[in-house]
């Protein structure tokens, strides 16, 4: 058997989650809440493939990507930080990346979310699913086709269910285990599909139908029963403060799979997996809030409790010696920098440079400036006739003492000499002239130049508010502070005169995308 087949292969939808925590109360019609906290991210399938790659394991995922800035975001997280394969998935063309707000309250939390079914199906990012060693995949009431294939290339198909919005329950669904090595639905789940009043009986019922049975129950922890060992296991969940359970299932599947390819006994399989779920609810949900061994082994060196000491004991020998660097947990908002599209999706093929300016023919130093025609020495003028001598003087930006001065080109030494000290050459011009200290830092503007009144930029601003095309430059322009410039100077010359009626987007534009 190839060694290098994936350890762990997924498919399903994938999500943008925003997630808000510290509503202190649900919201009701009619009223605003400002929150405590905030997150984002990857979510939906996503939660899994990241919390399977932080416990060291191959894995590979087959989704959709929204050819927009969430689907962009989602794929640099995925494949270029957490290190997932994305051979096998696909970007989109016309379709938005699911987005879905998680408003967390209490231990548990609400789902919001708008989309619109995939362009490609499970089995069509599939086809001939690759020979991998386990599968983690989410059960649906029609059989996916790609199941039956994997099952046969003799990989272990780990299964959950979710929330049936029918409240029907169809027990068709657990024709689906005879394909299936394990099975982890969560206690409502179970006793639903099973028609039992107790997650004990639950249990039973299904260990009967798949190998190895696990049924979660929430604060009360999980059991177990694995018929392939004789094993039953019943674990307490840990007392831990929760601010988001989002994905906090998704990441018990992922630890209950690190553990079983590890070989280790049920009651360890199961403690593992409560306990990374347990670590995972203490930051904002999705993917990014996976511990991996880098959380565990942090745990593992701070509990001061005993009893956790002795029944986790079994980690001495199980964290291995490189637990690798920091996890990044969800940030507040997506930084503002450029994502370059994973290479082995079928976007790959787009330029980083280009992500962050719709124009085609911008060299990498153009990424921020929408103007591609504009030479340095035209950047503080609006005259397109500057002489040859200015062209030379890359500088654009006035001396910073010159900044506190109406004249734009006044030096340090022109503020603090009287106006009649100039030189007698100078008496004849509507500007002063400068001292030799100043001329290689001004632009230079021939005498036509000299009557144009010029809007002074702060220091942070001056090399990019100089960036707009000579038409604009006789309308008075307001000061973009550095936070808004990349959006402002995104502007024609014709919309900066005329007020455009933009309607919002569905979700942000990978501008990579339109080239």
């Amino acid at each position: 058997m190839d060694d290098d087949r994936p350890e762990v292969l997924l498919t399903g939808l994938l999500f943008y989650d925003l997630v808000l925590t510290g509503l202190g109360k649900p919201p009701t019609p009619g009223e605003e809440i400002w929150t405590a906290g905030m997150g984002c991210g990857p979510g939906g399938i996503a939660n899994l493939a990241v919390a399977a790659s932080r416990f060291g394991l191959r894995t590979s995922l087959a989704t959709v990507f929204g050819d927009d800035f969430y689907g962009a975001y989602c794929q640099e997280i995925l494949a270029g930080q957490e290190g997932v394969d994305l051979s096998l998935s696909r970007v989109a063309d016309g379709w938005h990346t699911p987005v879905t707000v998680a408003l967390a309250h209490g231990d548990d939390r609400a789902l919001v979310t708008h989309g619109q079914e995939p362009p490609y199906s499970q089995d069509a990012l599939m086809g001939d699913p690759p020979e991998a060693r386990t599968a983690l995949v989410h059960l649906e009431s029609e059989p996916r086709a790609w199941l039956s294939k994997a099952a046969a290339n003799g990989t272990h198909i780990y299964a959950d269910v979710g929330w049936d919005p029918t409240q029907v329950w169809s027990t068709d669904l657990l024709d689906q285990l005879a394909l299936c090595h394990a099975f982890l639905p969560n206690e409502t789940e179970a006793m639903a599909y099973t028609r039992t009043d107790s997650a004990v009986a639950a249990l039973g019922t299904l260990s009967e139908l798949v190998p190895v049975a696990v049924v979660t129950r929430g604060g009360d922890g999980a059991i177990a029963v694995d018929q392939t060992t004789g094993e039953y296991a019943d674990v307490p969940a840990l007392a831990v403060d929760v601010l988001d359970a989002t994905g906090a299932g998704d990441v018990f599947g992922a630890a209950f799979v690190a553990a079983s390819l590890g070989g280790w006994p049920l009651e360890e399989r199961l403690r593992f997996a409560v306990l990374a779920a347990g670590l995972s609810v203490g930051h904002h949900g999705g993917a990014l809030a996976a511990p991996g061994w880098y959380g565990v082994d942090r745990w593992w060196r701070s509990p001061a409790d005993p009893d956790l000491k002795r029944a986790y004991g079994f980690l001495v020998d199980r964290i291995p010696a490189d637990v690798g660097p920091p996890v990044h947990h969800a940030p507040v908002t997506p930084p503002a920098r450029p994502f370059p599209v994973a290479r082995d999706t079928a976007s790959a093929e787009h330029p980083p440079a280009a992500r962050d300016t719709p124009q085609t023919t911008h060299p990498p130093a153009a990424r921020d400036t929408p103007q591609t025609t504009h030479s340095p020495a035209a950047r503080d003028t609006p005259q397109t006739t500057h002489p040859p001598a200015a062209q030379n003087t890359p500088q654009t930006t006035h001396p910073p003492a010159a900044r506190d001065t109406p004249q734009t080109t006044h030096s340090p030494a022109a503020r603090d000499t009287p106006q009649a000290e100039h030189p007698p050459a100078a008496q004849n011009t509507p500007q002063t002239t400068h001292p030799p200290t100043t001329r290689d830092t001004s632009a230079e503007h021939p005498p036509a130049a000299q009557n144009t009144p010029q809007t002074t930029h702060p220091p942070t601003t001056r090399d990019t508010s100089a960036e707009h095309p000579p038409a604009a430059q006789n309308t008075p322009q307001t000061t973009h502070p550095p936070t808004t410039r990349d959006t402002s100077a995104e502007h024609s010359p014709a919309a900066r005169d005329t007020p455009q009626a933009a309607h919002l987007p569905v979700a942000p534009p990978d501008t990579a995308r339109q080239h």
